[in-house]
């Protein structure tokens, strides 16, 4: 037997506990279909990291993440179908903890091999919603998951359009840069040329070379 489910117990009912009838703990911790509300999660989790995580409690039947109602970030639902006897002390210990939650660590390590640890805020899952195809927390996070690609996309094509500017701005002084070097190329050129004029022909004196009685006749 590789489970902690037993017969003695009836079947464990959310509304009775919220009703302070705390028998229903017992039966949560050997029901079938019991389910565990963490209230938030970090960026880093997602469906296969939490089966990964949670499977050691139970047979895992899905997961579900919904946007908190009040700032940014998500909660998540792990349902079970049935618990196993390894996990039997922390899930008495999320009971015991009922209505606060029991405190579970968990451990992300970044790309540079640098470890973050997040506290996990487990707790009995007094609001389960049964198995349908989109269920409103399902809904809720899908919605947020597009609401977020949405903002993404949007960043960069403002990103990509301040960019562009600068670019055009960048290319506008490149323009002016490139004007002026033209400029004083072809007037570096011009003043060579009188230069070598006046070697050849030494009679002959640019302009500005003139003395003041050469320039009345």
């Amino acid at each position: 037997m590789t489970q902690a489910q037993t017969q003695r117990f009836p079947q464990f009912n959310p509304e009775l506990l919220l009703e302070e009838d705390y028998s229903q703990l017992q039966n949560w911790e050997h029901s079938k279909g019991s389910s565990i509300y963490v209230s938030w999660v970090p960026d880093e989790m997602d469906d296969y990291v939490a089966k990964d995580f949670f499977n050691y409690l139970g047979e895992i039947d899905r997961v579900e993440f919904a946007p908190l109602k009040t700032g940014k970030g998500r909660m998540m639902f792990v349902h079970y179908k049935e618990w196993y006897l390894s996990g039997t002390e922390p899930i008495r210990a999320i009971a015991m903890a009922y209505p606060a939650a029991h405190h579970i660590p968990i451990n992300f390590r970044d790309n540079y091999g640098n470890v973050k640890t997040y506290d996990l805020k487990c707790a009995v899952n007094t609001r389960p919603i049964k198995k349908v195809e989109y269920n409103i927390h399902q809904l809720a996070d899908m919605f947020q998951l597009l609401k977020e690609q949405c903002e993404h996309h949007m960043r960069i094509s403002e990103e990509r359009m301040n960019m562009m500017d600068r670019l055009y701005k960048e290319i506008d002084v490149l323009k002016e840069d490139v004007e002026r070097l033209n400029s004083i190329v072809e007037s570096s050129q011009y003043e060579r040329r009188e230069d070598r004029e006046a070697q050849i022909y030494p009679e002959y004196q640019r302009p500005d070379q003139r003395h003041p009685w050469q320039m009345r006749h």
